[in-house]
This record gives structure tokens, C-alpha cells and sequence, in this order.
């Protein structure tokens, strides 16, 4: 989990073969709203916090090499913690978006809970 105002270690494996123009990690909070409308249900999805966290250029991973990328990303303090309930959602995620010389990209999303703020002094 992820505690607004402190790091977190990351570490990215990369492995095979990987060739990528650019290489990009964003922490994301997505705010998701469930409801009906008439007889339709309605999911609206709306990213509302986007950070990049990691961006390396000419990424070049030979075969049967394992490749790791180490970084340490922080939320400011006052981010909206995780939430789950029956019509409302707050989700965090770190993204990883390979951009391809050719111009084509593969983008995964991994989910990561981010605790409320605690103070830790009182």
C-alpha cells in the first residue's frame, strides 16, 4: 500500500526482447460512478489525478535478459484514498505505456491501494 506524503520502492522487470522508443510509468487515480438511467446502466470513468513517475528513452532488452528499473514515486499528501462501494469507486493504478518505433504502444495497468492519510505525530 501507498501512504500519501511518503515513497514507495517500485521495482519494473523488464524481460525477453525489448526494443521500445520510450518507456513511461504514471501512479493514476481513477474515479469510477455506477448507475442506472432509465432502463440502461451507465459506468463513467474519469481519470482525476495523473502523475509520471518513471520515462526512460531507447529501451533495449536482448533476449533471455532480465532488465530492472528501480524508482521511488510519492503522493502528495490530500490524495483521495482507495474506495470501494456498491455506485462509487476510487482506484489507483500505476500505468506503463511502451511506446514502439513504429509508433505503436502497449499500455498495462497494475491496481495499487493507496491508505488514507495518518498522522503519525499525535
Amino acid at each position: 500500500p501507498i501512504l500519501p506524503g511518503r515513497t514507495v520502492k517500485v521495482c519494473l522487470f523488464l524481460k525477453g526482447r525489448v526494443v521500445a522508443k520510450r518507456l513511461d510509468v504514471f501512479i493514476q487515480c481513477e474515479e469510477i460512478a455506477r448507475y442506472i438511467q432509465g432502463t440502461n446502466s451507465i459506468c463513467h470513468r474519469h481519470v482525476v489525478f495523473s502523475r509520471s513517475i518513471f520515462t526512460k528513452y531507447d529501451v533495449n532488452v536482448p533476449n533471455g535478459i532480465e532488465q530492472r528499473e528501480k524508482f521511488t514515486p510519492s503522493l502528495p499528501f490530500g490524495v483521495a484514498p482507495s474506495f470501494v462501494a456498491e455506485h462509487n469507486e476510487i482506484v489507483w493504478k500505476l500505468v506503463v505505456k511502451t511506446e514502439f518505433a513504429d509508433g505503436g504502444t502497449f499500455t498495462r495497468d497494475f491496481d495499487v491501494v493507496v491508505y488514507p492519510h495518518v498522522d503519525l505525530e499525535h
